[in-house]
């Protein structure tokens, strides 16, 4: 199987409003997907679709290749907007109630997942006292019961501080890895995502801006090398002989800028020392990620 997910020109419309406009995805199986948006884009309506929570107006969702939604939801875990919790029960609690729903009939695995979710040690303290990054950690737990394939998760390091970020990083990663868990996630903090996403997909005002591979995301944010040089005149004419497609240009600072080839740096370098010209200085430059989806989004803030 090849896709998990794939939504084929997929719309939720209310009152008129288009909240989702024919937006269609593919999420491969063992992918990390970044779902990113500003405010309002569709992101989480979509997932709400995806999930059961909602109806498209239009369009067709297919899970794990099959168009029986009902039969395929058993396979996904969730959590969608704010943590939905039971506030006067623990955490052991909350877990416990949603394995009985399951029909889960292993108690351990509430133990198992609270400590993946580093929530083993809150005793009797009730979900309505947790701090909101309690309670994020509390629900992708939750989302984990039930053995799932695929984990949709909208915005679920909101309210953590950087340490908790990286460990749902780290979790995120090894139920990706060593559990062959595929995963649709949200989320603000687009430095973090880098750092995780295999697959991107851009959302805003509701339509599909861009759909790409991570492999992709240096080419498209425009790395450039620059280089600052004794003589920029020669080294130039050296960096256009050494590559067909090479690009490059003086800058208002007489250093020369090549489009691309960052991964070159080494070799660039090699081969100006061969000729006797001095680097002071290889640069790499570029927009950051976070320039980058603004340009998408037309300049939205991201959500």
């Amino acid at each position: 199987m090849e896709y998990i997910l794939q939504t084929n020109e997929v719309s939720k419309d209310f009152s008129g409003k288009m909240a989702v406009d024919h937006v269609s995805i593919k999420v491969k199986q063992g992918d990390i997907y970044g779902f990113i948006g500003e405010n309002g884009a569709g992101k989480t309506t979509l997932m709400r679709m995806v999930c059961g929570l909602a109806d498209p107006t239009g369009g067709e969702i297919t899970l794990f290749g099959s168009s029986n939604l009902v039969s395929q939801r058993y396979k996904v875990g969730c959590t969608i907007e704010n943590p939905a919790l039971y506030p006067v029960m623990t955490a052991m609690e909350n877990m416990e109630v949603q394995r009985l729903l399951l029909g889960i009939k292993e108690k351990k695995v509430c133990g198992e997942l609270l400590e993946i979710a580093g929530l083993s040690n809150t005793g009797k303290k009730k979900a309505k006292d947790f701090s909101l990054g309690m309670k994020q950690r509390l629900m992708i737990a939750l989302s984990l019961l039930g053995n799932p394939e695929f984990l949709v998760l909208d915005e679920p390091t909101n309210g953590l501080d950087p340490m908790g970020i990286r460990e749902v990083r780290d979790l995120f990663q090894h139920l990706n890895k060593d559990r062959g868990i595929t995963i649709l996630v949200s989320s603000h903090i687009l430095g973090e995502l880098e750092k995780m996403a295999t697959r991107y997909g851009v959302i805003s005002n509701g339509k599909m801006v861009d759909e790409f591979q991570a492999d992709d995301l240096a080419g498209r944010c425009g790395k450039n090398l620059v280089i600052h040089t004794s003589d920029p005149a020669m080294a130039g004419n050296i960096i256009s002989n050494m590559f067909k497609d090479a690009q490059v240009e003086r800058t208002p600072e007489n250093s020369i800028r090549v489009k691309g080839h960052v991964e070159d740096a080494g070799r660039i370098n090699e081969q100006l020392f061969k000729k006797e010209i001095t680097v002071n200085a290889l640069i790499p430059e570029g927009d950051k990620l976070e320039d980058y989806f603004l340009k998408l989004m037309g300049g939205h803030k991201y959500a």
